[in-house]
């Protein structure tokens, strides 16, 4: 069993963080012979990183005051957002004795550039009209639990955008989103804002129906009882490319969204990737699309897989119920769900395969771009030879043109000669 005494500044006393034999942390104060709850049932959540922090430290984050002070803040009575992240939470906050500054312990690696200091890397961002200053960051150590507030995807390479008007953290993609889309296919009726953050009362996205958090796009429009939309900024991104011959419009591929909302059009299971309407909620599996592409190739294998529709067991006397395997992915595949096949070395992968799904999609999407191609190529046909049958013409209407133009400048010089005759015989 392992300890260490630390000094907790809420209880007051020292404390001695025990280990018991199922590794679950337990505190003890040997003046009061108490046992205090360990986080997992306190509501003060004391725990022993908290513990362990500096009770005081200098931000460059907030330069304008002074040291900022260790603080436990609890949400359900107090709640407090970090001025980084914009997370609402209970836990450890340094907090400013002379403002409402605080950060939480998370974003303390946060520390702003050199080139930002000395005034080479300044952006900003723009909010409903406002400018606001970005923070170009680099994070002090590996561990950085905080995502990106655009996208919610984690944090690849050490610069951390911060805005502390908005609470925010961003990518340098995701810092440049558009402040207004117009158009949008998931809602094509009004313009789409971005919000820093979801605004009040609404929290579900429209087009995945998951929970909103960090950048939002919201409809601003003035009926908010008929449209009450938004979404998040990474949905915004995805575009319906992929075409169904069981829908009238193009899909867009979704690839988490909340398991117990949408069921396939198709065969009625839930999933939490779907080939997806967002106008019509109409949700196909890709496997359920008839237009899957005949042929693929993945890194996995080394030959060409073909698609099959027909039942492939592992070996023929099994029966229909025994469980198969994907030889891509190793998970289990469905006997009745199409697959990709390889004849030659009996490989079969599943059509969910996360080896399989992408190139699918990549080859669906190719295909619908080479349809486009294909009709923008037909267009130019068609408008080169239209205007080769309308040469004749044109050439036609052009003489008829430069003649009754000719015929009203001869009409005007006859009229022009005949009124200085008459002034001649006046006089």
């Amino acid at each position: 069993m392992s300890e260490k005494q630390i000094q907790d500044f809420i209880h007051g006393h020292p404390l001695m963080f025990l280990e018991n034999i199922d590794n679950e942390l337990e505190a003890y104060c040997f003046e009061c012979r108490i046992q205090i709850p360990t986080p997992e049932n306190c509501v003060l959540n004391i725990d022993r990183l908290g513990a362990e922090l500096p009770r005081e430290i200098k931000h460059p984050l907030h330069p304008l005051h002074g040291p900022l002070t260790l603080r436990f803040l609890n949400s359900m009575f107090d709640p407090k957002v970090c001025h980084a992240c914009g997370y609402n939470q209970k836990g450890f906050f340094f907090c400013c004795s002379v403002c409402d500054f605080q950060l939480d312990f998370n974003c303390i690696p946060l520390t702003p550039t050199k080139d930002h200091e000395e005034g080479v890397e300044q952006q900003t961002i723009k909010h409903l009209g406002k400018t606001h200053p970005l923070i170009l960051c680099h994070r002090d150590g590996k561990n950085f639990y905080r995502s990106c507030s655009a996208c919610n995807l984690p944090f690849k390479d050490d610069s951390i955008y911060v805005c502390l008007e908005c609470k925010t953290l961003l990518h340098k993609s995701c810092f440049e989103l558009a402040e207004e889309i117009k158009h949008h296919s998931f809602h094509p009726h009004h313009p789409l804002t971005l919000l820093p953050r979801p605004a009040g009362g609404t929290y579900w996205c429209g087009a995945c129906s998951g929970s909103l958090y960090g950048c939002t796009y919201r409809c601003l429009c003035e009926d908010r009882r008929k449209c009450d939309f938004s979404m998040h900024a990474k949905c915004a991104s995805f575009m319906p490319t992929i075409w169904s011959e069981l829908h009238k419009h193009f899909l867009a591929s979704f690839k988490s969204i909340r398991h117990d909302k949408f069921r396939c059009n198709v065969c009625g299971d839930n999933s939490t990737e779907f080939l997806r309407c967002v106008e019509c909620n109409y949700n196909l599996h890709v496997r359920c699309n008839p237009t899957l592409p005949k042929t693929i190739k993945i890194e996995y294998h080394l030959h060409t897989l073909a698609l099959t529709n027909f039942p492939v067991k592992d070996r023929p006397d099994e029966d229909d119920d025994v469980e198969l395997i994907c030889d891509a992915c190793e998970e289990i595949r469905d006997l009745h769900h199409p697959t990709y096949y390889c004849a030659e070395c009996h490989f079969v992968a599943h059509v969910d395969c996360h080896s399989v799904l992408p190139e699918v999609l990549r080859v669906q999407e190719e295909e619908w771009l080479g349809n486009i191609d294909n009709k923008i190529a037909e267009l130019h046909k068609k408008i080169e030879t239209e205007t080769k049958e309308l040469e004749p013409l044109m050439s036609k209407l052009n003489a008829l043109l430069e003649k009754n133009s000719g015929s009203k400048d001869s009409s005007n010089e006859d009229s022009g000669n005949e009124d200085m005759g008459n002034e001649d015989s006046g006089n």
